[in-house]
């Protein structure tokens, strides 16, 4: 038995059903539900050298734009959220505030260069991100009529800081960052019984991914694997038949608007990996989940 969540993220104000109808309508027909993790005021923003792919499913005319587009500007595509939401055919994550990444001229250090998925991200270098995730938490229920128990940071880098925010706004995390480094995570008692599990997890199993929820007390997380460019359908493939031989959760995190881009490594599509994964894992026992349900 495998349990699965897939979580589709970047939806936004500029975001057009049509777009995530071309690539997940015939999962709908079958009505397997797909979380989309939603942005409620994108900034699309500048773009450095560091990562010459943040423009990925940004429209080409709104590349270095700084205003805000907000969600309910886009009346059709917030209509249709209603619509999925109330036929259970999607579940609703906050993927940060106005996911803007900071330019390159930023201060950055050296050593953080080094690791291009975090350098000015919005939880990980963002002010005020309490206030920033109420208020975008509180815009996103009001304007769905939900209850969000889910985040997504965006570009899932997430700090110390950017987590004690989610967490005073009583939100879970799809993602779990290192448990055994403190600029991480406060030092306690449920952070230590988490990294002591997954220590004799390792050692019993010798696999790093942990397909089972973390509780923290006052709040939890899981664990995902993304399927992007740098994807390895090998290893996605293992981790499908090793999260149903113990029961687990398998969370596939990927974008709606790469499906058209090739991976690195296969002569194949992100859309046509997708196909080739979710056919993996109808071979099997398998239920498929929303953010509230496992949370």
């Amino acid at each position: 038995m495998i349990r699965v969540l897939i979580r589709d993220d970047d939806t936004c104000a500029f975001t057009e059903p049509e777009e995530l109808e071309k690539v997940y309508s015939k999962y709908w027909a079958i009505k397997i539900p797909i979380n989309l993790s939603i942005t409620p005021f994108r900034i699309p923003g500048g773009f450095g050298d560091f990562n010459p792919n943040m423009h990925w499913g940004i429209p080409k005319h709104l590349w270095g734009s700084f205003k805000p587009l907000i969600l309910e500007d886009n009346h059709i595509l917030v209509q249709w959220i209603k619509e999925k939401l109330e036929q259970k055919l999607i579940d609703v994550a906050l993927h940060g505030y106005n996911h803007l990444t900071l330019p390159n001229e930023y201060n950055f250090s050296e050593e953080e260069i080094k690791i291009p998925q975090i350098i000015g991200r919005e939880y990980f270098y963002g002010k005020n991100l309490y206030y920033k995730t109420k208020e975008g938490k509180k815009y996103l229920e009001n304007l769905l009529g939900l209850n969000l128990k889910a985040f997504i940071p965006p570009g899932n880098a997430i700090s110390k800081e950017g987590l004690k925010a989610i967490i005073k706004n009583k939100l879970n995390l799809v993602g779990v960052p290192s448990l055994w480094k403190i600029n991480k995570r406060p030092i306690n008692f449920n952070n230590l019984k988490n990294l002591t599990k997954r220590i004799l997890w390792y050692l019993k199993k010798k696999e790093t991914y942990y397909p089972f929820i973390l509780d923290f007390g006052d709040h939890k997380e899981i664990q995902f694997i993304t399927l992007g460019p740098d994807s390895n359908l090998e290893r996605i493939d293992e981790l499908i038949d090793f999260c149903n031989d113990v029961d687990g959760y398998f969370v596939l995190a990927t974008h709606y608007h790469a499906f058209d881009v090739k991976l690195n490594n296969y002569n194949i599509s992100i859309g046509e990996a997708f196909s080739h994964i979710m056919k993996k894992i109808f071979s099997y026992n398998c239920t498929f989940l929303t953010y509230n349900e496992i949370f």
